[in-house]
C-alpha cells in the first residue's frame, strides 16, 4: 500500500472516541500527527508499551501518549490514552493520519494483456505487467510494472502485487492480499529422482493456493506442489527472504520471519510463529499455537502450543539448560586438566603404577 499524510487537527478526546478507548488529562489538546517517542514533536501523539519507555517519554516532545495498563500512570506527565493493545491503537492512528492512497483503475494501453484475460472493475494494471491467457484479476487490484501473471492464474479482489512479482500458471491468490516485490509464487518444486547416475526431473503439476488477507514479503519463494496444492492459510504473514517448498500446508494466522526455510510436505498449524533464520526439515508437523525460536532447526514433529529452540529443536527450557552448561565447559576443562596434572604427579611418586594413569 501507498500512504499519504493527512493534514488534520483533532482533539485527544476525538482520537479516543475513534479508537474506542478512554483518555486521561486534557482532552482538548490538539493532535496533528503520530510519531515515535524520540521523533515526536509538539502536537504529536506517541506510544509507550512497556514501563522502560517512560524514561524516553520524559524527554520526548510528544503532546500525548498511548500506554498499556502495565505503565504506571503517575509516571506519565502528558495526557494519555490507555489501551490493552497499544500497538493496534498505534496502527489505527497511523491509518488515521496517513490514509492509503486510492489508485485509479484502468489498463495501461501499451501493457501486454491477453485477450482472454479478465480484468475486474477499477483494477489498475501498470505498463510492463504481463497478464497471460485466461488469467483473472479481481476488482480494485493493483498490478505494478514487471509483474507476470501466468495462464489460468487468479488474483482476488483488492489485492496488490508490487513490481516484479511472478504468479505462475494455475496459481491462486485470494482477496485483500499484499505481495511485495520480487516474490515468486508457483516456481517448480525441488523434485528429482536419481536414475542411471544422473538426476531426472519429477514433473511439478500442482499449484499454489493463497487464501485471503495474506501478506508475503519481498523475494519470497513459494513452490508449486508436485501434485495437489501448496497452501497458505488466511491471515498468514510471511517476511522477506523466506522459502516455502512444494506441498507445504500453512494454517491460518501464521507468522514466518525473515530467512526461514520450510522443506517439502511440512504441515504448519494455525497461529504458529517461526522466528528468523529457522529451518524445518521435510515431512514434519508443527502443532497449532507453537513458537519456533530464532535460528532453530525443526527435525521432528512439534506438539501443539510448544515453545522450542536449538538445533535440533527441543523444548526451550531444556535448550536453555544445555546452553548454560555449555558456558561452563571452559572452567570444567581447566579443572579436569588440573586433576590430570595431580594424578600424573602422584604416579611419578609411585613407580610401577604409570600404566594405570595413561591418558
Amino acid at each position: 500500500m501507498m500512504y499519504e499524510k493527512r493534514d488534520k487537527k483533532v482533539s485527544l478526546k476525538e482520537l479516543s472516541e475513534y479508537l474506542n478507548e478512554s483518555y486521561y488529562g486534557d482532552g482538548e489538546i490538539v493532535i496533528k500527527g503520530v510519531a515515535g517517542i524520540n521523533e515526536a514533536a509538539a502536537g504529536d501523539i506517541t506510544f509507550a508499551v512497556k514501563p522502560k519507555y517512560i524514561k524516553s517519554l520524559s524527554i520526548s516532545k510528544a503532546s500525548a501518549v498511548i500506554i498499556s495498563p502495565e505503565v504506571k500512570v503517575e509516571d506519565v506527565k502528558v495526557p494519555y490514552i490507555v489501551s490493552k493493545n497499544p500497538y493496534y491503537a498505534f496502527a489505527r492512528l497511523l491509518e488515521f493520519f496517513f490514509p492509503a492512497v486510492k489508485v485509479k483503475g484502468g489498463r495501461q494501453e501499451s501493457g501486454p494483456l491477453a485477450q482472454s484475460a479478465v480484468i475486474g472493475k477499477n483494477a489498475r494494471i501498470y505498463h510492463g505487467a504481463f497478464i497471460d491467457e485466461n488469467a483473472v484479476i479481481g476488482d480494485n487490484c493493483v498490478i505494478y510494472p514487471g509483474c507476470f501473471i501466468g495462464e489460468n492464474a487468479r488474483v482476488g479482489n483488492n489485492t496488490w502485487l508490487y513490481s516484479n512479482v511472478t504468479l505462475r500458471e494455475n496459481c491462486i491468490v485470494g482477496a485483500d492480499c499484499i505481495i511485495h516485490s520480487g516474490a515468486v509464487i508457483g516456481a517448480d518444486g525441488y523434485g528429482f529422482v536419481k536414475h542411471n547416475g544422473s538426476y531426472y526431473k519429477i514433473p511439478q503439476i500442482g499449484n499454489v493456493e493463497i487464501e485471503d488477507c495474506v501478506e508475503i514479503g519481498a523475494n519470497v519463494t513459494c513452490d508449486r506442489a508436485t501434485i495437489g496444492s501448496t497452501r497458505i492459510g488466511r491471515g498468514t504473514k510471511i517476511d522477506n527472504l523466506v522459502h516455502i517448498a512444494h506441498n507445504v500446508q500453512i494454517g491460518r494466522n501464521v507468522l514466518i520471519v525473515a530467512q526461514v526455510g520450510v522443506s517439502g510436505s511440512v504441515d504448519i498449524g494455525d497461529d504458529v510463529t517461526i522466528a528468523g533464520q529457522s529451518g524445518v526439515v521435510g515431512h514434519v508437523s508443527i502443532g497449532a499455537g507453537s513458537v519456533i525460536a530464532a535460528r532453530s532447526v525443526v527435525t521432528s514433529d512439534i506438539k501443539p502450543k510448544s515453545f522450542v529452540s536449538g538445533f535440533p529443536a527441543k523444548p526451550h527450557t531444556e535448550e536453555m539448560k544445555i546452553k548454560a552448561a555449555t558456558r561452563k565447559l571452559p572452567n570444567l576443562v581447566k579443572e579436569v586438566n588440573e586433576i590430570k596434572k595431580k594424578i600424573n604427579l602422584n604416579s611419578t611418586r609411585h613407580p610401577g603404577n604409570e600404566d594405570k594413569f595413561e591418558d
